[in-house]
């Protein structure tokens, strides 16, 4: 996953979790490296489509206030532009 962060420059990055119905801890430290990872390069991550149920799981494990949530698509999108 981070080798989508190496590009040359820095890259802007939506992840859409609408169809993601279940987030392991292994997939959650992925998440986070890359968004450490597209941060370092300049470049500006954000996720959009988290399920209510899965929000909580972020909520929780405190990983809500460390990444940029939005409900929609188009929000993450306009956060980006």
């Amino acid at each position: 996953m981070q080798g989508l962060a190496a590009g040359s420059g820095p890259c802007q990055l939506l992840l859409d979790f609408g169809n993601v119905e279940r987030l392991s801890s292994a997939v959650l430290g992925q998440v986070v490296a890359l968004e450490r990872a597209v941060r370092r390069a300049g470049g500006k991550m954000v996720v959009c489509g988290v399920r209510p149920d899965l929000s909580d799981v972020l909520i929780i494990t405190r990983l809500a206030k460390y990444l940029d949530l939005y409900h929609r698509e188009e929000e993450g999108l306009q956060s980006l532009l």
